[in-house]
């Protein structure tokens, strides 16, 4: 049987080839003697024939993943096309490439007409969402709303760097909350929110506007904008009120909060929650636009008061 697995999305293709020879374990050959992986770009003349052609040991049956495969030299190429007409039912060999080549060849020809043909390309930010989500449920573990949009805006539509987060963070927690995701996940977004904080504090609404437009130019999900600043001006409410005595935040979040507190009245932060609370809601309940409502939030936030 042969199968063809490619895609742009290298994580999803990489695990559907290791699913399936997990499978195969399981079922046929649980040492795993007659598995093999490899490179076409190192694959020999021998390791083809000696893979697609010999019986296994002990059993006829084998299982062969050749990554890379078009990366195939001419000759061992000319050997694969050859053998995959002879390959026996007994037999499981998975191709797998990141993207077909532009190029027509006898290969291309031979491996999308293969018995198994999938495809797995870059997925939506809806996707993502939906997959980290599947993710976290395997790993018995739960996730805010606002945890979730963080950590997929942080990282994008790197699977691979998604999965080690997500295997991080179900290991450290059963309930995944954006105070654990920062602690683990990194966002460019974190430093301009303490200025943005900052600008808004000065008064600077020009300041306050730029950096709220990159982000936004930056493609930050209005959602995700809001949710960042109404955590850091909760933080800030919480280090006011308590100097970060008795808190649960991590003592580098209150160490690098307390000097931005100190630029605001209790009174001033609070009013300021509830705003964002309200552009939040506005958004959710009727159709106004995202951008002319955060500025219309810096605007006011900034205006001197006479």
């Amino acid at each position: 049987m042969l199968i063809f697995i490619h895609g742009t999305d290298t994580f999803r293709t990489h695990e559907r080839a290791v699913v399936l020879r997990e499978g195969f374990k399981k079922k046929y050959d649980t040492t795993g003697a007659n598995v093999q992986v490899l490179d076409a770009t190192s694959a020999k003349v021998a390791d083809i024939r000696s893979n697609l052609l010999m019986r296994g040991l002990f059993t006829s049956r084998r299982f062969l993943i050749l990554k890379n495969i078009f990366s195939l030299s001419s000759d061992v190429s000319d050997v694969f096309i050859d053998a995959t007409k002879k390959i026996d039912e007994e037999a499981i060999v998975v191709c797998t490439m990141d993207s077909l080549p532009k190029q027509d060849s006898e290969l291309k020809a031979v491996l999308l007409a293969a018995d198994l043909v999938e495809e797995y390309n870059e997925l939506s930010d809806r996707e993502i969402m939906n997959w980290v989500k599947q993710r976290v449920t395997l790993g018995k573990c739960t996730i805010t709303t606002d945890a979730l949009a963080y950590i997929v805006q942080a990282v994008g539509n790197d699977l691979w760097t998604l999965h080690q987060a997500v295997e991080q963070l179900t290991h450290y927690t059963t309930h995944i909350t954006l105070e654990n995701v920062s602690l683990f996940v990194s966002s460019p977004i974190n430093d301009n929110i303490f200025h943005f904080t900052d600008a808004i504090s000065e008064k600077n609404t020009a300041r306050a506007l730029e950096l709220l437009h990159d982000q936004i130019s930056a493609g930050a999900n209005e959602f995700y904008l809001l949710s960042m600043i109404a955590r850091q001006l909760s933080i800030l409410i919480e280090i006011k009120e308590t100097d970060g005595k008795g808190s649960s935040l991590h003592p580098y979040v209150i160490k690098k909060s307390r000097k931005h507190a100190q630029r605001f009245n209790l009174d001033q932060l609070v009013d300021l929650h509830e705003q964002i609370l309200n552009i939040d809601y506005l958004l959710k309940s009727s159709k106004q636009s995202s951008s002319l409502l955060l500025d219309k939030f810096v605007v006011e936030a900034t205006q001197e008061v006479t």
